[in-house]
């Protein structure tokens, strides 16, 4: 049956096959972005240090969208960028056991790429812009508050 369906996509001319490969990639990014976001938001909620970390970083991209402060923009892009670098590094770390891990036992790779592509997403979660039909100010407060009972001083 694959391979049947991959005989038919074969035959097409190469200029279609480009965009359903750019297509099915795109759709792959969005679903694995928007998972990603969704197990962030769940996973916070399962610690203190986890929601702590999750709420600072959330009112980090909040606040980066309603000043015009050019040093505090700059500082909070840079707090960001290290939060996604971060992530990246273990990412790296993840893929790369997963490829030492495969030598020995072939299902420990699937395992470290698996663990690669969350943190990969987190970190392009960390860097992705707050929606636009959200409140910006708003929700800064509205994190604030939540930090607070939390007891992180604002």
């Amino acid at each position: 049956m694959f391979e049947q369906l991959i005989k038919a996509v074969s035959d097409w001319p190469v200029l279609i096959q480009g965009a359903i490969g750019s297509a099915i990639f795109w759709l792959v990014l969005l679903i694995g972005q928007r998972s990603a976001s969704l197990i962030a938001l769940k996973y916070s909620s399962g610690s203190k240090s986890r929601r702590k970390s999750f709420l600072l970083e959330q009112r980090l991209k909040y606040f980066y969208r309603t000043t015009t402060d050019i040093p505090a923009r700059s500082a909070v892009f840079t707090a960001l960028t290290y939060r996604a670098f971060r992530s990246f590094l273990k990412a790296t770390i993840w893929l790369t056991l997963g490829l030492l891990g495969g030598m020995l036992v072939p299902s420990l790779s699937v395992i470290g790429y698996l663990g690669s592509l969350y943190y990969l997403f987190g970190a392009l979660n960390t860097v992705t812009p707050v929606p636009d039909t959200d409140d910006p100010a708003g929700k800064v407060a509205e994190i604030t508050a939540e930090l607070k009972k939390l007891g992180v001083e604002a």
